[in-house]
Protein backbone atom coordinates (compact mmCIF):
# COMPACT_ATOMS: atom_id res chain seq x y z
CA UNK A 1 0.00 0.00 0.00
CA UNK A 2 1.10 3.33 -0.72
CA UNK A 3 2.38 6.27 1.68
CA UNK A 4 -0.15 9.36 1.90
CA UNK A 5 1.30 12.33 3.85
CA UNK A 6 -0.33 15.50 4.12
CA UNK A 7 1.67 18.80 4.80
CA UNK A 8 -0.06 22.00 6.28
CA UNK A 9 1.69 25.53 5.97
CA UNK A 10 0.43 28.57 7.65
CA UNK A 11 1.87 31.98 7.12
CA UNK A 12 0.55 35.43 7.78
CA UNK A 13 2.10 38.37 5.70
CA UNK A 14 0.48 41.37 8.18
CA UNK A 15 2.32 41.15 11.49
CA UNK A 16 1.92 43.93 15.09
CA UNK A 17 4.22 44.57 17.04
CA UNK A 18 3.93 44.44 20.90
CA UNK A 19 4.32 47.04 22.65
CA UNK A 20 6.98 46.84 25.55
CA UNK A 21 6.42 47.06 29.11
CA UNK A 22 8.17 50.60 30.45
CA UNK A 23 9.79 48.91 33.51
CA UNK A 24 10.87 45.44 33.25
CA UNK A 25 10.55 43.13 36.10
CA UNK A 26 13.53 42.62 38.45
CA UNK A 27 13.51 38.76 37.91
CA UNK A 28 13.58 39.30 34.08
CA UNK A 29 16.76 41.75 34.83
CA UNK A 30 18.58 39.07 37.19
CA UNK A 31 18.13 36.44 34.52
CA UNK A 32 19.16 39.04 31.33
CA UNK A 33 22.40 39.77 33.78
CA UNK A 34 23.16 36.08 34.59
CA UNK A 35 22.83 35.70 30.57
CA UNK A 36 25.31 38.49 29.99
CA UNK A 37 27.95 37.09 32.43
CA UNK A 38 27.87 33.71 31.25
CA UNK A 39 28.76 34.35 27.32
CA UNK A 40 31.27 36.84 28.86
CA UNK A 41 32.35 32.87 30.92
CA UNK A 42 31.86 35.17 34.09
CA UNK A 43 29.24 32.59 35.75
CA UNK A 44 26.58 29.50 35.32
CA UNK A 45 24.18 28.69 32.60
CA UNK A 46 21.11 30.14 33.44
CA UNK A 47 18.12 27.79 33.09
CA UNK A 48 16.34 30.01 30.69
CA UNK A 49 19.56 29.26 28.72
CA UNK A 50 18.63 26.38 26.41
CA UNK A 51 21.37 23.33 25.91
CA UNK A 52 20.92 23.20 22.40
CA UNK A 53 22.05 27.06 22.30
CA UNK A 54 24.13 28.53 19.25
CA UNK A 55 27.58 29.25 19.64
CA UNK A 56 26.55 33.37 18.95
CA UNK A 57 26.06 35.49 22.19
CA UNK A 58 25.01 38.12 20.40
CA UNK A 59 20.95 37.67 20.84
CA UNK A 60 21.56 37.82 24.58
CA UNK A 61 23.83 41.46 24.09
CA UNK A 62 21.30 42.69 21.48
CA UNK A 63 18.74 41.93 24.41
CA UNK A 64 21.07 43.87 26.82
CA UNK A 65 21.64 46.84 24.37
CA UNK A 66 17.50 47.21 23.36
CA UNK A 67 16.79 46.70 27.08
CA UNK A 68 19.45 49.26 28.60
CA UNK A 69 17.37 52.58 29.22
CA UNK A 70 14.64 50.58 30.75
CA UNK A 71 16.71 48.92 33.68
CA UNK A 72 17.36 49.82 36.61
CA UNK A 73 19.66 49.76 39.63
CA UNK A 74 22.18 47.26 40.50
CA UNK A 75 21.06 45.17 37.56
CA UNK A 76 20.95 48.12 35.06
CA UNK A 77 24.69 48.90 36.09
CA UNK A 78 25.74 45.37 35.74
CA UNK A 79 24.46 45.32 32.45
CA UNK A 80 26.09 48.42 31.58
CA UNK A 81 29.32 47.10 32.64
CA UNK A 82 29.36 43.93 30.76
CA UNK A 83 28.05 45.68 27.68
CA UNK A 84 31.41 48.30 27.56
CA UNK A 85 33.85 47.81 25.68
CA UNK A 86 36.59 45.90 27.58
CA UNK A 87 39.76 48.10 28.50
CA UNK A 88 41.81 45.39 29.63
CA UNK A 89 43.18 44.14 26.59
CA UNK A 90 45.80 47.06 26.87
CA UNK A 91 47.37 46.03 23.04
CA UNK A 92 46.06 46.47 19.50
CA UNK A 93 46.72 45.75 15.96
CA UNK A 94 45.53 47.21 12.70
CA UNK A 95 44.52 44.63 10.38
CA UNK A 96 46.66 44.57 7.31
CA UNK A 97 43.82 45.79 5.03
CA UNK A 98 43.28 48.33 7.74
CA UNK A 99 39.31 47.99 8.08
CA UNK A 100 39.62 46.69 11.82
CA UNK A 101 41.88 47.55 15.46
CA UNK A 102 41.93 44.49 17.15
CA UNK A 103 42.77 44.46 20.80
CA UNK A 104 44.37 41.61 22.63
CA UNK A 105 46.81 40.57 25.45
CA UNK A 106 49.40 38.66 25.87
CA UNK A 107 49.00 37.09 29.48
CA UNK A 108 46.51 36.19 32.15
CA UNK A 109 42.87 34.36 32.00
CA UNK A 110 42.16 36.43 28.70
CA UNK A 111 45.44 35.72 26.89
CA UNK A 112 45.75 34.89 23.05
CA UNK A 113 45.97 31.26 21.90
CA UNK A 114 49.74 30.76 21.47
CA UNK A 115 50.44 34.09 22.89
CA UNK A 116 54.39 33.25 22.42
CA UNK A 117 53.74 32.26 18.71
CA UNK A 118 54.92 35.06 16.34
CA UNK A 119 56.21 33.66 12.84
CA UNK A 120 54.24 35.60 10.63
CA UNK A 121 56.02 38.68 8.58
CA UNK A 122 59.08 37.10 9.86
CA UNK A 123 58.04 37.64 13.43
CA UNK A 124 56.48 41.18 13.74
CA UNK A 125 55.80 41.55 17.47
CA UNK A 126 52.49 40.62 16.96
CA UNK A 127 51.12 36.74 17.75
CA UNK A 128 50.05 34.77 15.10
CA UNK A 129 46.80 34.15 16.13
CA UNK A 130 46.03 37.96 16.42
CA UNK A 131 47.36 37.85 12.55
CA UNK A 132 45.60 35.00 11.15
CA UNK A 133 42.01 36.15 12.94
CA UNK A 134 42.66 39.88 10.98
CA UNK A 135 43.61 38.33 7.81
CA UNK A 136 40.22 36.65 7.97
CA UNK A 137 38.25 39.55 9.35
CA UNK A 138 39.70 40.99 6.33
CA UNK A 139 38.92 38.81 3.62
CA UNK A 140 35.22 38.78 4.96
CA UNK A 141 35.04 42.68 5.46
CA UNK A 142 36.04 42.00 1.02
CA UNK A 143 33.16 39.48 0.65
CA UNK A 144 30.66 41.32 2.41
CA UNK A 145 31.28 44.84 1.67
CA UNK A 146 32.79 45.36 -1.34
CA UNK A 147 31.71 41.69 -3.15
CA UNK A 148 28.00 41.41 -2.03
CA UNK A 149 27.58 45.33 -1.97
CA UNK A 150 26.66 45.48 1.87
CA UNK A 151 27.21 48.99 3.58
CA UNK A 152 30.08 49.15 5.80
CA UNK A 153 29.18 49.51 9.65
CA UNK A 154 29.08 53.48 10.63
CA UNK A 155 32.50 54.27 12.54
CA UNK A 156 32.78 55.07 15.65
CA UNK A 157 35.35 57.67 15.62
CA UNK A 158 33.55 60.15 16.38
CA UNK A 159 33.24 59.58 20.06
CA UNK A 160 36.59 58.93 22.52
CA UNK A 161 35.74 54.59 23.20
CA UNK A 162 36.03 54.62 19.60
CA UNK A 163 39.10 55.48 19.10
CA UNK A 164 39.42 55.92 15.21
CA UNK A 165 37.45 55.23 12.43
CA UNK A 166 38.24 51.69 12.06
CA UNK A 167 36.06 48.96 13.26
CA UNK A 168 36.88 47.45 16.96
CA UNK A 169 37.21 43.56 17.77
CA UNK A 170 38.33 42.11 21.07
CA UNK A 171 39.58 39.34 21.62
CA UNK A 172 39.11 37.89 25.10
CA UNK A 173 37.96 34.70 27.51
CA UNK A 174 34.57 34.02 26.97
CA UNK A 175 32.23 31.14 27.93
CA UNK A 176 33.87 28.01 26.86
CA UNK A 177 30.26 27.01 24.39
CA UNK A 178 30.44 30.98 22.86
CA UNK A 179 32.20 31.86 19.98
CA UNK A 180 31.74 34.97 20.08
CA UNK A 181 29.17 38.30 20.04
CA UNK A 182 28.74 41.77 18.62
CA UNK A 183 27.20 44.36 20.91
CA UNK A 184 25.79 47.00 20.18
CA UNK A 185 27.26 50.65 21.48
CA UNK A 186 25.91 54.29 21.05
CA UNK A 187 22.53 54.88 18.49
CA UNK A 188 22.83 56.82 16.28
CA UNK A 189 19.21 56.88 15.08
CA UNK A 190 16.32 55.02 15.92
CA UNK A 191 17.26 52.21 13.49
CA UNK A 192 21.23 52.18 13.18
CA UNK A 193 24.02 51.95 15.76
CA UNK A 194 27.71 51.84 15.91
CA UNK A 195 28.67 48.23 17.42
CA UNK A 196 32.06 46.25 18.74
CA UNK A 197 32.64 42.13 18.08
CA UNK A 198 34.03 40.66 21.09
CA UNK A 199 36.10 37.37 19.68
CA UNK A 200 37.27 33.85 21.56
CA UNK A 201 40.68 34.02 22.52
CA UNK A 202 40.80 30.06 21.81
CA UNK A 203 38.70 28.78 18.91
CA UNK A 204 39.51 25.09 19.93
CA UNK A 205 35.98 24.15 20.76
CA UNK A 206 33.79 21.06 20.20
CA UNK A 207 33.98 20.15 16.53
CA UNK A 208 36.55 22.78 16.00
CA UNK A 209 38.73 21.62 18.35
CA UNK A 210 41.38 20.53 15.21
CA UNK A 211 40.86 23.54 13.29
CA UNK A 212 40.14 26.38 14.98
CA UNK A 213 40.86 28.96 12.01
CA UNK A 214 37.31 27.40 10.57
CA UNK A 215 35.52 28.37 13.55
CA UNK A 216 36.82 31.82 13.45
CA UNK A 217 36.22 32.39 9.99
CA UNK A 218 31.92 31.33 10.37
CA UNK A 219 32.24 33.31 14.00
CA UNK A 220 33.66 36.64 11.68
CA UNK A 221 31.45 35.99 9.01
CA UNK A 222 28.61 35.97 10.69
CA UNK A 223 29.06 38.59 13.49
CA UNK A 224 30.39 41.13 10.98
CA UNK A 225 27.02 40.75 8.75
CA UNK A 226 25.41 41.58 12.47
CA UNK A 227 28.00 44.51 12.49
CA UNK A 228 26.35 45.70 9.33
CA UNK A 229 22.67 44.63 10.74
CA UNK A 230 23.32 47.69 13.55
CA UNK A 231 24.38 49.95 10.93
CA UNK A 232 21.21 49.33 8.62
CA UNK A 233 18.24 48.79 11.21
CA UNK A 234 18.95 47.19 14.78
CA UNK A 235 14.87 47.82 15.22
CA UNK A 236 14.39 44.76 12.77
CA UNK A 237 13.32 42.39 16.16
CA UNK A 238 10.13 41.36 17.16
CA UNK A 239 9.16 42.46 21.11
CA UNK A 240 8.10 40.54 24.12
CA UNK A 241 8.50 38.24 25.64
CA UNK A 242 12.11 39.06 25.06
CA UNK A 243 13.35 40.27 21.78
CA UNK A 244 13.63 37.80 18.95
CA UNK A 245 15.76 39.20 15.85
CA UNK A 246 15.32 36.20 13.95
CA UNK A 247 15.76 37.37 10.93
CA UNK A 248 19.35 38.33 12.09
CA UNK A 249 20.27 34.90 12.64
CA UNK A 250 18.19 33.39 9.53
CA UNK A 251 20.29 35.56 7.21
CA UNK A 252 23.98 35.34 9.54
CA UNK A 253 23.97 31.78 9.12
CA UNK A 254 23.06 32.29 6.08
CA UNK A 255 26.47 34.62 5.43
CA UNK A 256 28.42 32.09 6.95
CA UNK A 257 27.61 30.37 3.84
CA UNK A 258 28.10 32.33 1.21
CA UNK A 259 32.14 33.50 2.83
CA UNK A 260 32.70 30.32 3.39
CA UNK A 261 30.88 28.16 1.52
CA UNK A 262 33.14 24.70 2.28
CA UNK A 263 32.88 24.65 5.93
CA UNK A 264 29.24 24.03 5.88
CA UNK A 265 28.57 24.91 10.00
CA UNK A 266 25.01 25.29 9.13
CA UNK A 267 24.31 21.92 8.74
CA UNK A 268 24.17 20.65 12.23
CA UNK A 269 21.43 23.45 12.52
CA UNK A 270 18.90 22.20 10.64
CA UNK A 271 18.08 19.32 12.21
CA UNK A 272 16.67 21.27 14.57
CA UNK A 273 14.36 23.41 12.28
CA UNK A 274 13.11 20.31 10.69
CA UNK A 275 12.38 18.72 14.25
CA UNK A 276 9.61 21.41 14.54
CA UNK A 277 8.37 22.43 11.45
CA UNK A 278 4.93 23.67 12.40
CA UNK A 279 6.53 26.45 14.30
CA UNK A 280 7.38 30.22 13.11
CA UNK A 281 10.37 32.18 12.05
CA UNK A 282 9.50 34.04 14.63
CA UNK A 283 9.84 31.46 17.53
CA UNK A 284 13.31 32.51 18.83
CA UNK A 285 13.72 28.81 20.58
CA UNK A 286 17.25 27.11 20.91
CA UNK A 287 18.53 26.33 17.52
CA UNK A 288 15.11 26.57 15.56
CA UNK A 289 16.27 30.28 13.83
CA UNK A 290 19.57 28.88 12.63
CA UNK A 291 18.14 25.91 11.20
CA UNK A 292 15.47 28.24 9.45
CA UNK A 293 18.53 29.58 7.42
CA UNK A 294 16.82 27.43 4.45
CA UNK A 295 14.83 30.25 3.59
CA UNK A 296 17.39 33.02 2.90
CA UNK A 297 19.56 30.03 1.21
CA UNK A 298 16.20 28.51 -0.80
CA UNK A 299 15.64 32.72 -1.58
CA UNK A 300 19.39 33.01 -2.85
CA UNK A 301 19.41 29.74 -4.84
CA UNK A 302 15.89 30.71 -6.68
CA UNK A 303 16.66 34.26 -7.70
CA UNK A 304 20.28 35.44 -6.77
CA UNK A 305 22.16 36.17 -3.06
CA UNK A 306 21.53 39.68 -3.73
CA UNK A 307 17.66 39.27 -2.74
CA UNK A 308 19.27 39.02 0.72
CA UNK A 309 20.41 42.63 0.30
CA UNK A 310 17.01 43.63 -1.05
CA UNK A 311 14.83 42.36 1.65
CA UNK A 312 17.59 44.21 4.32
CA UNK A 313 17.55 47.18 2.70
CA UNK A 314 13.74 47.53 2.41
CA UNK A 315 13.69 46.62 6.05
CA UNK A 316 15.21 49.61 6.72
CA UNK A 317 13.46 52.07 4.25
CA UNK A 318 10.25 51.01 5.62
CA UNK A 319 11.14 52.39 9.00
CA UNK A 320 11.46 51.53 12.88
CA UNK A 321 9.83 47.99 13.59
CA UNK A 322 9.67 44.54 12.26
CA UNK A 323 9.37 44.66 8.88
CA UNK A 324 10.59 41.09 7.73
CA UNK A 325 7.57 39.73 6.07
CA UNK A 326 6.32 43.04 4.02
CA UNK A 327 9.78 43.03 2.96
CA UNK A 328 10.31 39.75 1.88
CA UNK A 329 7.17 39.81 -0.06
CA UNK A 330 8.16 42.78 -1.80
CA UNK A 331 11.49 41.16 -2.92
CA UNK A 332 10.28 37.74 -3.69
CA UNK A 333 7.61 40.01 -6.20
CA UNK A 334 10.60 41.92 -7.64
CA UNK A 335 12.69 39.19 -8.45
CA UNK A 336 10.45 36.94 -9.85
CA UNK A 337 9.16 39.72 -12.21
CA UNK A 338 5.66 39.37 -10.34
CA UNK A 339 5.46 35.72 -10.79
CA UNK A 340 5.94 35.09 -6.98
CA UNK A 341 5.03 36.53 -3.75
CA UNK A 342 5.88 35.46 -0.42
CA UNK A 343 3.15 33.52 -0.14
CA UNK A 344 3.89 31.40 -3.24
CA UNK A 345 8.10 31.15 -2.16
CA UNK A 346 6.66 29.74 1.32
CA UNK A 347 4.66 26.80 -0.80
CA UNK A 348 7.76 25.72 -2.94
CA UNK A 349 9.87 26.09 0.02
CA UNK A 350 8.21 23.70 2.03
CA UNK A 351 8.02 21.18 -0.77
CA UNK A 352 12.13 21.76 -1.08
CA UNK A 353 12.60 21.07 2.60
CA UNK A 354 10.63 17.40 1.91
CA UNK A 355 13.65 16.55 -1.15
CA UNK A 356 17.01 16.43 1.21
CA UNK A 357 18.81 13.86 2.25
CA UNK A 358 18.28 10.31 0.72
CA UNK A 359 14.97 12.69 -1.16
CA UNK A 360 17.24 14.83 -2.80
CA UNK A 361 18.22 12.68 -5.76
CA UNK A 362 14.21 12.39 -6.73
CA UNK A 363 13.89 16.34 -6.96
CA UNK A 364 12.69 17.60 -10.30
CA UNK A 365 14.65 20.25 -12.24
CA UNK A 366 14.68 23.88 -10.81
CA UNK A 367 13.24 22.00 -7.07
CA UNK A 368 15.53 21.41 -4.27
CA UNK A 369 18.53 23.48 -2.57
CA UNK A 370 22.15 22.84 -4.24
CA UNK A 371 23.50 20.91 -1.08
CA UNK A 372 20.43 19.04 -0.45
CA UNK A 373 21.76 15.30 -0.42
CA UNK A 374 24.12 16.72 2.42
CA UNK A 375 21.18 17.95 4.32
CA UNK A 376 19.06 16.01 7.45
CA UNK A 377 15.85 14.72 6.26
CA UNK A 378 11.83 16.13 7.94
CA UNK A 379 12.19 13.09 11.02
CA UNK A 380 9.47 10.65 10.95
CA UNK A 381 8.70 12.19 14.30
CA UNK A 382 8.00 15.48 12.72
CA UNK A 383 4.68 13.88 10.74
CA UNK A 384 1.22 13.59 12.35
CA UNK A 385 -0.36 9.89 11.47
CA UNK A 386 -4.21 9.94 10.17
CA UNK A 387 -6.53 7.45 8.53
CA UNK A 388 -8.57 10.31 6.73
CA UNK A 389 -8.58 13.60 5.68
CA UNK A 390 -10.87 16.31 6.34
CA UNK A 391 -9.96 20.00 4.75
CA UNK A 392 -12.30 21.31 7.20
CA UNK A 393 -9.74 22.52 10.45
CA UNK A 394 -10.10 24.61 13.41
CA UNK A 395 -7.73 27.11 14.76
CA UNK A 396 -4.63 25.89 12.66
CA UNK A 397 -4.64 22.77 14.54
CA UNK A 398 -3.85 19.94 13.03
CA UNK A 399 -6.30 17.22 13.81
CA UNK A 400 -7.86 16.58 16.95
CA UNK A 401 -5.44 14.08 18.80
CA UNK A 402 -4.07 15.44 22.02
CA UNK A 403 -0.34 15.85 20.18
CA UNK A 404 -1.89 17.84 17.48
CA UNK A 405 0.27 20.55 16.27
CA UNK A 406 -0.78 24.14 16.72
CA UNK A 407 0.53 25.68 13.32
CA UNK A 408 2.37 29.13 13.23
CA UNK A 409 2.44 31.76 11.05
CA UNK A 410 5.41 31.17 8.51
CA UNK A 411 5.65 27.33 9.58
CA UNK A 412 4.27 23.79 8.67
CA UNK A 413 2.79 20.89 9.86
CA UNK A 414 2.88 17.26 8.46
CA UNK A 415 0.54 14.90 8.36
CA UNK A 416 0.48 11.19 7.12
CA UNK A 417 -2.64 10.07 5.92
CA UNK A 418 -2.21 6.32 5.20
CA UNK A 419 -5.94 5.54 3.76
CA UNK A 420 -5.96 7.93 0.52
CA UNK A 421 -3.16 5.53 -0.57
CA UNK A 422 -5.56 2.84 -0.73
CA UNK A 423 -8.04 4.27 -3.72
CA UNK A 424 -4.94 6.22 -5.58
CA UNK A 425 -2.61 4.54 -8.27
CA UNK A 426 0.00 2.07 -7.17
CA UNK A 427 2.46 5.57 -5.88
CA UNK A 428 3.52 6.58 -2.63
CA UNK A 429 1.75 10.07 -2.85
CA UNK A 430 2.68 13.33 -0.75
CA UNK A 431 -0.23 15.39 0.16
CA UNK A 432 0.39 18.94 0.85
CA UNK A 433 -1.80 22.10 2.12
CA UNK A 434 -0.86 25.45 2.76
CA UNK A 435 -2.52 27.65 4.62
CA UNK A 436 -2.53 31.66 4.33
CA UNK A 437 -4.05 34.38 6.59
CA UNK A 438 -4.74 37.92 5.58
CA UNK A 439 -5.30 39.12 8.97
CA UNK A 440 -3.97 38.34 12.26
CA UNK A 441 -5.25 37.01 15.08
CA UNK A 442 -5.86 33.85 12.92
CA UNK A 443 -9.88 32.90 12.55
CA UNK A 444 -10.53 29.82 14.57
CA UNK A 445 -12.87 28.57 11.70
CA UNK A 446 -11.40 29.53 8.32
CA UNK A 447 -8.88 29.97 6.12
CA UNK A 448 -7.24 30.58 2.62
CA UNK A 449 -4.86 28.09 1.35
CA UNK A 450 -3.12 26.83 -1.55
CA UNK A 451 -2.63 22.85 -2.49
CA UNK A 452 -0.09 21.41 -3.95
CA UNK A 453 0.22 17.48 -4.35
CA UNK A 454 3.98 15.79 -4.42
CA UNK A 455 4.08 12.05 -6.31
CA UNK A 456 7.17 9.60 -5.47
CA UNK A 457 6.32 7.03 -7.75
CA UNK A 458 7.43 3.71 -6.05
CA UNK A 459 10.57 3.14 -8.41
CA UNK A 460 13.05 5.04 -6.53
CA UNK A 461 15.09 6.07 -9.08
CA UNK A 462 11.96 8.31 -10.45
CA UNK A 463 11.62 11.74 -10.00
CA UNK A 464 8.99 13.08 -7.59
CA UNK A 465 5.58 14.74 -9.37
CA UNK A 466 4.85 18.12 -8.23
CA UNK A 467 1.68 19.85 -8.92
CA UNK A 468 0.91 23.53 -6.75
CA UNK A 469 -2.34 24.91 -6.80
CA UNK A 470 -3.60 28.27 -5.58
CA UNK A 471 -7.34 28.51 -3.69
CA UNK A 472 -8.84 31.71 -4.14
CA UNK A 473 -8.84 33.71 -0.89
CA UNK A 474 -11.89 33.56 1.25
CA UNK A 475 -13.80 36.94 1.30
CA UNK A 476 -15.59 35.89 4.44
CA UNK A 477 -12.84 36.27 6.55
Amino acid sequence: MGKTIFYLLGFITFLTCSVQAATLSQEYQEDLVGRMLYIHGNGPKPASIPEDHHWSGTPIAFEAFINRNEMSGVHKSMAASLAARPTYLSLSYYSPGGHFLFHYITTGIHAVYQSDLDTIGGGDGVPDYVNQLAIIADSVWDHEINVLGYPAPPSDGFYPEGIDEKYDMYIARLSSTIFGFTQGDVSITDQQATSFIVLASDYRIGPYVNRPLDAARVTIAHEFFHAIHFGLDYSEYEEGPGDRPFWWEMSAVWMEEQVYDGINDYYAYIPYYFEFPWKSFQWFNALHPYGAALFPIYLSEKWGRDIIRDIWLMCRDFGVGPQFFLAADVAISTRSGGEYDLRRAMQEFTVWNLLTGQRASRAPKGFGYSEAEHYAEIPDSSFKIHAAYNLVMTARDVGSDPESHFIDNAAAAYINLKAIAAVRDPVDVWFIDELFGAVYPFPDDSADYSLSFIGFPLNESDTVDIMMYDHPPDTSI
